[in-house]
C-alpha cells in the first residue's frame, strides 16, 4: 500500500513500482503516475484478500500494470513472487 501511494503520488517518479499482497487507495481527484507497476498477490490470502490486489489493477488500467495472482499462496513471497519481481527490475532499470 505504501509502495503504491508514495510511487504514484511522491514528489520524484520511480522506474518502477512492485506492490506484493497490497491495495491502491486513491487520492481524491488525483491521477496516477505512468509508472510501470507490478502488482503480485496469493490467492489463498487470509490477511488482505487478493480482490484488493484486483481492485488496484482496475483502478490503475491506464497505467502499464501488471496483474499476478498466485495460486497456492498466503500472506507471504515465494519463489514465483520473487521471479516476477527479479523479471520486473530487469526491464524497468
Amino acid at each position: 500500500m505504501v509502495a503504491l501511494d508514495l510511487g504514484l503520488h511522491g514528489k520524484n517518479s520511480p522506474s518502477g513500482i512492485i506492490a506484493y499482497s497490497g491495495a491502491y487507495i486513491p487520492q481524491e481527484k488525483s491521477i496516477p503516475k505512468k509508472t510501470p507497476i507490478l502488482l503480485v498477490h496469493g490467492k489463498e490470502d487470509t490477511i488482505v484478500p487478493f480482490q484488493a490486489s484486483e481492485m488496484s489493477y482496475d483502478i490503475l488500467k491506464g497505467s502499464d500494470v501488471q496483474l499476478h495472482l498466485l495460486e497456492k499462496l498466503n500472506h507471504s513471497i515465494d519463489d514465483r513472487g520473487l521471479d516476477l519481481g527479479l523479471n520486473f527490475i530487469q526491464k524497468n532499470l
